[in-house]
């Protein structure tokens, strides 16, 4: 990852309790900032998400299968993957489905939180609303560590370039403890 990835990504894990303090990665490669979209709802960050896709291919011109959408939900991500289809006639693929090839190129690549541990991406877009329910199984501060954890795990998938797209009212403190961050921490 990028400096400013590792940056981002090594704050919010001092938010983790009982996180390995220990072994800290390094990076020695410059980047962009990791940006921050907050918005009123889902459409408008998925909107925002759209025109950034759009964005890295036609300005940046990076290859659609360098690009990951991360979302809690696979329902949220078959929404982008309709609306990337039908808006700019890009095709996508979940990472997790048993006839994915990473050697196929052109598909911009699909993966919830829990699906794209151990994966890198040159782009990642990830779309946070609220963080995953677990009080049912878990007490409250498992529920949050875990949390913390796919949300760390998410943010450490990008190699080049991080865009975090969340919602403005959030209430859920691992995902304001990230925004908190990502302000902080404009270059």
């Amino acid at each position: 990852s990028t400096n400013q990835v590792n940056d981002v990504a090594e704050k919010y894990r001092a938010t983790i309790k009982g996180a390995d303090k220990e072994n800290r990665p390094e990076t020695f490669w410059l980047g962009p900032p990791v940006e921050l979209h907050e918005n009123k709802n889902q459409a408008e960050s998925f909107t925002q998400m759209i025109s950034t896709v759009k964005m890295c291919i036609s300005s940046l011109n990076y290859e659609p299968e360098n690009i990951c959408l991360i979302a809690p939900r696979k329902s949220l991500l078959e929404q982008l993957r309709e609306s990337l289809k039908k808006q700019c006639d890009l095709d996508c693929a979940f990472v997790n489905e048993a006839d994915f090839d990473f050697s196929k190129p052109g598909l911009i690549r699909l993966a919830t939180s829990q699906s794209c541990k151990g994966l890198d991406f040159p782009i990642v877009l990830y779309y946070l609303d609220h963080r995953a329910h677990f009080l049912d199984v878990f007490d409250e501060a498992t529920a949050d560590k875990m949390n913390r954890n796919m949300i760390y795990t998410a943010i450490t998938r990008s190699i080049e370039m991080l865009h975090v797209f969340t919602l403005s009212d959030s209430t859920a403190a691992p995902i304001n403890d990230l925004k908190e961050i990502l302000k902080n921490d404009r270059y």
